[in-house]
């Protein structure tokens, strides 16, 4: 039987964006959402699922005041992820 899943909201360190991973019961992967604040909608950050088959969300890390993430992406198993770097609002990769 396959069940929703979803971790524990975090907060960045100075500001009240929050980051949390969430995976249906369907889904493959872990996709990771984001949030303004506490009372704001969730938004779909990274979704590994939309991704190739053989890529996965290896790690994330938002800056300081929740502005930026850097997520390293790793294609097929490879233990060196590919880094990139997106500003979280306007969702824009760099």
């Amino acid at each position: 039987m396959k069940v929703d899943e979803v971790n524990i909201p975090e907060k960045v360190l100075n500001g009240e964006r929050i980051l949390q991973y969430k995976k249906k019961a369907d889904d493959e992967k872990w996709v990771l959402f984001t949030r303004k604040d506490e009372n704001s909608p969730e938004k779909e950050l990274l979704n590994p699922n939309k991704w190739p088959e053989d890529e996965t969300l290896a790690y994330f890390q938002a800056s300081r005041d929740g502005k930026y993430i850097a997520y390293g992406i790793s294609k097929g198993g490879n233990e060196a992820p590919v880094l990139k770097v997106m500003e979280i609002i306007p969702i824009t990769q760099f």
